[in-house]
């Protein structure tokens, strides 16, 4: 088992788009950072039911789903995350 660190996005004025938008709303920031915190410990096949890899793209997004519903778009630097892609 690898762990995966987790690297927010940073904008040229030195802004995280994604802490801002959970920073709005508590809920939806406790169900992400759950979430992150299982990725980084056990990676990305520990939450295949909240990941989906978008077609066509470089793209993944981590789904969070209820009342409080998210999409958080990221990238990963490895071309295929250990076992990950061939579930789909």
């Amino acid at each position: 088992m690898t762990s995966t660190k987790i690297l927010y996005f940073v904008t040229t004025q030195n802004k995280c788009p994604v802490k801002e938008f959970l920073n709005t709303n508590p809920r939806l920031k406790i169900k992400a950072f759950r979430v992150f915190l299982h990725i980084e410990e056990f990676g990305l096949t520990s939450m295949i039911p909240h990941l989906k890899k978008l077609k066509n793209t470089p793209l993944w997004e981590i789904r969070i789903l209820g009342r409080d519903s998210a999409r958080i778009f990221y990238a990963t630097k490895q071309k295929k995350p250990d076992r990950f892609t061939s579930c789909f």
